[in-house]
C-alpha cells in the first residue's frame, strides 16, 4: 500500500518530496536484506526485528502521505473562514450599522484586484489541476478566492473600523468564543458562566435574573441523561411549569389567561399520557391504540396552538408572550421527556423572561418615526448572550454531539415498531424545543429596538465561525472511536450553525409576523 500510494503521489504532485526513512532505495534495500535472512535461515529473529521495524516506517510512511496535503489543505479553509467572517462583519456594517461607514475601494483598486484574484484563481485551479485534485479542494478555494475578493473591495469599510476601541470589543469576543468553545468539551463551564451572570445581577438587583441562573446552572452539572427513566421527575416538572403558568396568568389579560388555562390542561393530560404509556411499556403490556392515538395528539395539536399564539400576541406584553409560546409547546415537550427535561425546561423558560425583561428595561426605545433603527454596539453582547444560550439549550441536559445521548426511551410512547426516519424526526423535534422560546426571545429584543429583520442573528452567524475554525484545527484522526467521532462531530455542529441559524431566522418570520406588524403600526 505505501508503496503504491508513493508511486500515485509522486505522478500526480508537483516537486514531491518522498518519506525520508524510506526514500533512495531504503525500502528496497530493506526488502531484500529480510528476504535474504529468510532464505538462509541463520538468524529469524534479526528477520523479525527488520520486519517489524520495517512495518512501523511504513506505517509512519503512510501517515506522512495522508497528512502531505495538509498544510495547503488546511491554509486555504482557514483563510475561507477567516474570509467569512470579515465579510459578514462588512456585510453588518453596510447593511445594518450606517451607511457613513460604508466605502469600496476605487474603480482602479478594483479592477487591479479582480485582475490580480483572476491570476490567483488560474493558477491555483492550474495548480490543483495538475495534482489531479478532488473536487472538494476547487470549492474550497473558489469560497476563499469570493469572499476575499469581497473583503479587499470593501476594505475602508474595514479600515474605519480599525480603532483602539473596536480591537478591545474585538479581544473580548474572541475571549468569549473561545469560553464557548471549551463548554463543547465540558459543559460545566455554562453553570460558571450563569453563576458569574448571577453575580453581577445581584450586584444591580435583578433578582428573577439571578434567580433564574442559579437555578439554570444546576442542570449542566448533573449527569447527561442516561437510559433510566424517572416519572417522579417529569412529574415535578410538570408541577413546575403549571405553578409558573398559574403566575403567569395572574398578571395576564382575561383572554390571555383563558389561553394559559387550555395550554395547562394540555400540559396535565400530557404528563398522564406519559405516564400510562409508559407504566404500560414496564409492565410489558405495550402501548394501547387509546394511548398513542392521545399521545400523537398532543404533537400534532401543538402545530394550531404555536400558530393561534402567532395570530394573537400582545405586542404591548412582549414578556407574556414569551410565556405563552413557551407554554403552547411545553405539552410537546412533557411526552418526549425521561427525566429532569420538564424542569430544564422551565428554568429555561424563567431565564430567557429575565433575559428579555432586563433587555428591554436596560436598553432605550429608539425613538424614530419612520424605518428601522441601526444597530450599536449595545447589540454584541445581545448577540453573544443569544450564542451563549445556544450552546445552553444544546448542551442543558447532554451532549447531544455523542450518539449514546440520543436514547430511544421517549420515542417508544408513541413509536411501537422500529421506525428510522420518523424516530430521528422525533428526536430531532425533541432536541429543537428549547429553541422555539429562545428564537421568540431574540425576535422580541429585535422588534422592541426596531431592528432590521436577521440584523441579529447575521451578527451572531458572523461570529460562530471563531468556533468552527477551533473545531476544525481540532478534529483528530487518531485515537479511540469516540474521541475521533466527538471532534469530527462538533466541527459539524459549527459548521451547522449557519444552515441552522438561517432555520431560526425564517421561523423568527413565521412566529412574530403578526407581532412585527403589529409593533410598526403602534410605533409609527
Amino acid at each position: 500500500m505505501f508503496i503504491h500510494k508513493t508511486k500515485m503521489m509522486s505522478r500526480t504532485h508537483i516537486r514531491f518530496q518522498p518519506f525520508d526513512a524510506l526514500a533512495n532505495g531504503v525500502l528496497e534495500n530493506s526488502i531484500e536484506l529480510i528476504e535474504g535472512l529468510l532464505k538462509s535461515g541463520t538468524d529469524f529473529k534479526e528477520a523479525n526485528r527488520l520486519t517489524q521495524d520495517l512495518f512501523d516506517k511504513c506505517l509512519a510512511g503512510l501517515r506522512y502521505l495522508q497528512t502531505y496535503d495538509w498544510l495547503f489543505l488546511r491554509t486555504v479553509v482557514t483563510f475561507g473562514y477567516i474570509g467569512w467572517i470579515l465579510y459578514c462583519i462588512t456585510f453588518v456594517q453596510i447593511r445594518y450599522v450606517g451607511t457613513e461607514g460604508a466605502a469600496s475601494i476605487s474603480s482602479l483598486a478594483l479592477k487591479i484586484s479582480a485582475a490580480m484574484f483572476s491570476v490567483i484563481t488560474v493558477g491555483i485551479g492550474g495548480f490543483l489541476l495538475a495534482q489531479e485534485s478532488r473536487p472538494m479542494y476547487y470549492a474550497y478555494t473558489a469560497f476563499a478566492i469570493f469572499f476575499w475578493f469581497e473583503v479587499i473591495r470593501h476594505s475602508p469599510t474595514l479600515l474605519r473600523l480599525a480603532t483602539w476601541r473596536n480591537v478591545g470589543i474585538a479581544l473580548i469576543v474572541l475571549a468569549f468564543m473561545e469560553f464557548l468553545v471549551f463548554s463543547f468539551y465540558n459543559r460545566a463551564a455554562l453553570s460558571v458562566g450563569l453563576i458569574v451572570v448571577a453575580a453581577f445581577a445581584c450586584l444591580r438587583q435583578e433578582w428573577l435574573l439571578a434567580v433564574s441562573c442559579v437555578v439554570s446552572s444546576v442542570f449542566t452539572v448533573l449527569p447527561p441523561i442516561g437510559k433510566s427513566q424517572s416519572l417522579l421527575l417529569i412529574g415535578l416538572g410538570t408541577v413546575v411549569c403549571l405553578v409558573l403558568l398559574a403566575i403567569l396568568s395572574l398578571i395576564s389579560n382575561s383572554f390571555t389567561m383563558r389561553f394559559l388555562i387550555v395550554n395547562m390542561s394540555a400540559s396535565v393530560l400530557a404528563a398522564i399520557v406519559t405516564f400510562q404509556s409508559q407504566m404500560g411499556l414496564d409492565a410489558g403490556e405495550g402501548l394501547s391504540l387509546f394511548t398513542q392515538i392521545h399521545g400523537w395528539g398532543i404533537v400534532f395539536s401543538s402545530i394550531p396552538r404555536i400558530w393561534y399564539c402567532q395570530m394573537t400576541c400582545e405586542p404591548s406584553k412582549p414578556l407574556t408572550t414569551l410565556g405563552v409560546f413557551s407554554a403552547a409547546i411545553l405539552p410537546l415537550f412533557i411526552i418526549l421527556s425521561v427525566s429532569y427535561e420538564v424542569i430544564f425546561f422551565a428554568a429555561f423558560s424563567t431565564l430567557l423572561i429575565a433575559w428579555v425583561d432586563v433587555e428591554m428595561r436596560t436598553t432605550a426605545k429608539p425613538v424614530i418615526k419612520t424605518g428601522e433603527a441601526r444597530m450599536t454596539d449595545r447589540d454584541i453582547p445581545t448577540a453573544l448572550t443569544f450564542l451563549f444560550l445556544v450552546n445552553y439549550a444544546f448542551f442543558g441536559t447532554g451532549n447531544i454531539a455523542s450518539v449514546s445521548s440520543f436514547q430511544l426511551d421517549s420515542i417508544t410512547r408513541l413509536v411501537t415498531q422500529f421506525a428510522p426516519f420518523l424516530m430521528g424526526t422525533l428526536l430531532v423535534l425533541k432536541l429543537l424545543v428549547p429553541f422555539v422560546p429562545l428564537l421568540i426571545a431574540l425576535g422580541l429584543i429585535g422588534h422592541y429596538r426596531r431592528l432590521p429583520k436577521f440584523a441579529l442573528l447575521i451578527l451572531a452567524v458572523s461570529l460562530t465561525d471563531i468556533i468552527t475554525i477551533n473545531f476544525f484545527f481540532l478534529v483528530r484522526d487518531e485515537g479511540s472511536w469516540l474521541e475521533i467521532g466527538s471532534t469530527i462531530s462538533h466541527f459539524i455542529i459549527g459548521n451547522a450553525f449557519i444552515i441552522f441559524f438561517t432555520m431560526l431566522g425564517l421561523l423568527d418570520g413565521v412566529f412574530l409576523a403578526s407581532f412585527r406588524g403589529s409593533t410598526r403600526e403602534k410605533l409609527e
